[in-house]
């Protein structure tokens, strides 16, 4: 039999009840996938330098809305792909002037560079 303090509860479940009002923001989650929880870690690691609690929020305040930082890095890195293919085709492509013929008041065309 379990030992039991003067109000009837077994000692051990007083030394975790303690425990948890000791620390009442802590949070204690079990049953959880292995490739959640390591994409979870991962995710804490890489963006909040581990803070599993800071991890948690932002995805909790992300829920209701669309994750605005994930796509704005996702846009970053498609514009840093079209700066550099845009500097590549002006090196390998030779300049192309275009000309374009405007009429004048007497009739006559010209040809004017753009």
């Amino acid at each position: 039999m379990e030992k039991t303090e003067e109000d009837g509860q077994p000692v051990a479940a007083r030394k975790i009840l303690g425990k948890l009002q000791a620390n009442k923001e802590s949070l204690h989650i079990s049953r959880i996938p292995k490739k959640t929880k390591a994409a979870f870690i991962e995710l804490a690691e890489q963006e909040f330098c581990g803070d599993y609690g800071m991890c948690l929020k932002w995805l909790i305040d992300d829920i209701p809305n669309v994750d605005t930082r994930m796509i704005i890095a996702k846009l970053e890195d498609h514009e840093v792909r079209l700066v550099t293919l845009d500097a590549t085709m002006q090196t390998n492509s030779p300049q192309v002037i275009d000309e374009k013929a405007i009429k004048m008041l007497d009739g006559t065309e010209k040809k004017v560079k753009l």
